[in-house]
């Protein structure tokens, strides 16, 4: 691929969301926040110029300013790692926004009256840009279904207070005692009939998270009627 050029970034905040999960803020400068124009998009970032750079998709909406948010998990003796040690003040490079982000252009809000959306993990980062950013515009049901371990080990739980006091219907699957996850969950909502995608109009999917988990929730929603090409990923 073409060589990254990596800029310097100062970190703003580094807040623990739980063990092994950081909310990190960067101050970036206000070019390369300009060059982040669609929720899905992600940032390369290292601590050193040897470093192997980790890709962080942005959790935070486009918006006029200089300022990225990335929810970062730490993975033993990588670059995320080495990101969620270091304090307010502290220097990472970042290369420019990359990626097409999530191309809900696919599905405009005057044809898909309903959005599904599915995330596990940090996976909810790209998720939230789009939640946040209002890009969805108008929908008569949006629906984000959210995986993680336990209630305790779940990022923006703020966030999800916000959503659910709009009109975004939220459901958390915890699978640390129950090993029920969002694929299960959506199983099971679609056999009940809680969840009928093929009676309401057209429904656009944004997916972020496992790779098992986007794999199956693709096949069950396919095998009830939604489009292939209405299902979207941000890579």
């Amino acid at each position: 691929g073409e060589p990254v050029d990596f800029s310097t970034a100062k970190v703003l905040s580094n807040k623990p969301v739980f063990a092994g999960m950081h909310q990190v803020v960067l101050d970036v400068g206000a070019e390369l926040s300009a060059g982040y124009t669609k929720p899905g998009q992600y940032i390369q970032a290292k601590v050193t110029d040897d470093a192997k750079p980790g890709f962080f998709a942005i959790a935070s909406a486009p918006a006029k300013g200089s300022s990225l948010e990335l929810l970062i998990k730490t993975q033993p003796g990588a670059t995320a790692e080495d990101i969620n040690k270091l304090s307010a003040g502290g220097s990472v490079m970042v290369s420019p926004a990359q990626g097409k982000g999530f191309p809900v252009d696919k599905i405009p809000s005057g044809q898909f009256d309903t959005v599904l959306m599915f995330a596990t993990g940090s996976g909810i980062s790209p998720i939230k840009a789009v939640l946040d950013s209002g890009v969805l515009g108008n929908r008569k049901h949006v629906q984000l279904f959210y995986g993680t371990r336990t209630p305790d080990e779940t990022a923006y739980q703020d966030s999800i207070k916000t959503w659910t006091s709009g009109d975004i219907k939220v459901t958390q699957v915890f699978s640390a005692d129950s090993k029920h996850y969002v694929q299960d969950e959506l199983q099971q909502q679609l056999a009940s009939g809680l969840l009928t995608p093929g009676s309401e109009g057209k429904v656009g999917v944004l997916l972020c998270g496992h790779k098992d988990m986007c794999v199956k929730v693709t096949e069950l929603l396919t095998a009830a009627g939604v489009s292939k090409e209405s299902i979207l990923s941000n890579f």
